[in-house]
């Protein structure tokens, strides 16, 4: 069990991150206070669906000196050409780290029923976010 924390909690902090640089760039670029506000919220969300697994738990089987994958980079993760570049790498970087939780997490469903959680949400292929 011990890998499958350290994969939520790796996921966990990769899609908070990647939601914070887009709300940064709707914020602070595009000038977008609506937007700014759902992306501020919607990580607001995600915080209080993690915090179902004890933060206690996470950071117990954290364990950063060892993750093999922690320092690769590829070449296109080192160079961004401008904002449209960071905005488009941060939603896919945000979508990839739910999708890996959203597996992980039925794993935690053998040991313990997972209840769903009210106003979840997603961003379905057109943009907007619908409740589920």
């Amino acid at each position: 069990m011990d890998t499958v924390y350290r994969t939520i909690d790796a996921n966990l902090n990769r899609a908070r991150e990647g939601l914070r640089v887009i709300e940064e760039i709707v914020r602070m670029t595009l000038d977008h206070p609506v937007w700014a506000k759902r992306l501020k919220a919607l990580r607001g969300e995600l915080l209080r669906a993690a915090q179902k697994i004890p933060m206690e738990t996470l950071l117990a089987k954290r364990d950063t000196a060892n993750d093999v994958g922690a320092a690769s980079y590829s070449r296109e993760e080192k160079k961004r050409r401008n904002v449209a570049d960071i905005f488009a790498a941060n939603f896919k970087r945000t979508q990839e780290a739910l999708r890996v939780l959203e597996e992980f997490i039925k794993l935690l469903d053998h040991a313990a029923p997972r209840a769903s959680l009210p106003g979840a949400r997603s961003l379905n292929t057109n943009g907007k976010v619908s409740h589920e």
